[in-house]
């Protein structure tokens, strides 16, 4: 069983086609105008293939783009057309850093509900304080207990240009935890399918606990939202955001090298 996003990262554009990046980008917009608050440069963490640092970086902010996976980043640099920004780089969300601080860390598409155990959701929030300026904001969306508990146990066939992808979903209801097993097959340059495999695993978290976690990180929490909205968000809601804040005094931000 291969890592996730290795094989996955060669046609993850075209299978997640139907993420609407844009409505990701005006929320994030929306967001900052109720904040007042108006960066000048971004981190996306767990950017992924960087759909969301490039659009940010065409709207005229410094954006920096980690991931852990270095097959998604390599495919995210394939779409740089300014060499200066985004500026991607390779690192585990609990443990990577940054050559500057930032105005604003992002954290989008669930992608800390694959961190699995709250130990890591607060090693990762540490982190981000530690990359952040003083009061700046770190906003990220999360799948909640019961989203997990929804899904339904079963096999998808999703087909491409020269792929096809059998998508298994598993659920752990005693654990509110999500599993994927993708079995690809992959259309090579010898025009022969090779067949591949990836696990991938998600964790579902509630509210207060989200909350308690960025506290004991020392953010403050500022807002909890029903997803694309500025409606306060319940355990009962598919997708929360979780914004919150580094203290204007805090001293922990590390000075650009």
């Amino acid at each position: 069983m291969g890592k996730p996003y290795t094989i996955l990262a060669q046609i993850y554009d075209e299978l997640m086609a139907v993420v609407d990046y844009d409505r990701w980008v005006s929320y994030l917009q929306d967001l900052m105008d109720h904040y007042t608050y108006y960066p000048r440069s971004i981190l996306d963490l767990a950017c992924g293939t960087g759909n969301m640092a490039h659009r940010l970086a065409g709207l005229g902010f410094k954006v920096w783009g980690v991931d852990l996976s270095p097959d998604m980043i390599q495919q995210a640099e394939r779409k740089k057309k300014d060499l200066q920004n985004p500026h991607f780089i390779q690192g585990d969300m609990r443990s990577f850093s940054l050559p500057e601080p930032v105005d604003m860390v992002i954290s989008l598409y669930d992608s800390v509900n694959y961190l699995l155990e709250p130990a890591d959701v607060e090693q990762m929030a540490v982190r981000v304080r530690k990359v952040l300026r003083p009061g700046g904001l770190f906003i990220f969306d999360f799948n909640t207990r019961l989203r997990i508990r929804k899904i339904s146990s079963g096999v998808h066939l999703f087909e491409g240009s020269n792929y096809s992808c059998f998508w298994e979903d598993r659920v752990d209801p005693d654990r509110d935890r999500w599993q994927v097993e993708l079995t690809l097959f992959l259309r090579e340059v010898d025009n022969k399918f090779r067949r591949y495999q990836e696990r991938h695993v998600e964790q579902g978290y509630g509210k207060k606990e989200m909350v308690d976690l960025m506290e004991k990180a020392g953010l403050m929490v500022e807002d909890v939202f029903r997803a694309y909205s500025i409606s306060g968000g319940k355990d009962d809601d598919d997708r929360l955001f979780l914004i919150s804040r580094k203290p204007p005094m805090d001293n922990t931000t590390r000075k650009p090298q």
